[in-house]
């Protein structure tokens, strides 16, 4: 029979042989069996992605990476954290995973995401205006264009300049 010594890594099996002759005379001897697993499991993360908004960057999935180990006892896979280089446009994140076996060896893998926004915002200037005196000629106001932006940051309006025709009745000014 076999008889464990009830660990784990290394488990250590204590095998008991017996021999019987015809006379009912026995022997018996034991064999030593050492299971201990030093062998780390592998991961392999997914794959690297690119996406044009912060609030576009993937939630950390422990089951997306792909692992194997050599044995069959269940690994663990954990999300060890994000890290940034704290650029932006763009911005690299580099995201690691762990994989750990029943014996606690460990393996782990990165998974770079890249945020870069390459879409421009869109902006619709006031409705052109007539006036009658240089003096009502309204101050530029930032407020008053209307703006949109794929991702949620803010945007800033600012005031280009205005440039004339440099005619005199009319005058166009271009803002």
């Amino acid at each position: 029979g076999d008889s464990s010594n009830s660990s784990s890594c290394p488990e250590t099996i204590t095998r008991t042989y017996r021999v019987t002759d015809s006379d009912s005379n026995t022997s018996e001897c034991t064999q030593t069996i050492v299971v201990d697993d030093t062998t780390n499991p592998s991961i392999t993360c997914p794959s690297n992605v690119t996406v044009e908004c912060s609030e576009n960057v993937p939630t950390a999935d422990t089951t997306a990476p792909t692992t194997s180990d050599n044995c069959t006892a269940a690994v663990t896979v954990t999300h060890q954290g994000d890290s940034s280089n704290s650029l932006s446009c763009p911005e690299t994140i580099t995201r690691t995973y762990r994989v750990t076996d029943a014996c606690s060896n460990t393996s782990e893998c990165t998974q770079t995401i890249v945020v870069d926004d390459t879409t421009n915002p869109s902006i619709t200037c006031p409705s052109d205006v007539t006036v009658e005196c240089s003096e009502n000629v309204p101050s530029a106001d930032t407020t008053t264009p209307t703006t949109s932006d794929n991702c949620t940051a803010a945007v800033t309006v600012t005031h280009q300049g205005d440039s004339s025709n440099s005619l005199s009745c009319p005058e166009t000014i271009t803002r």
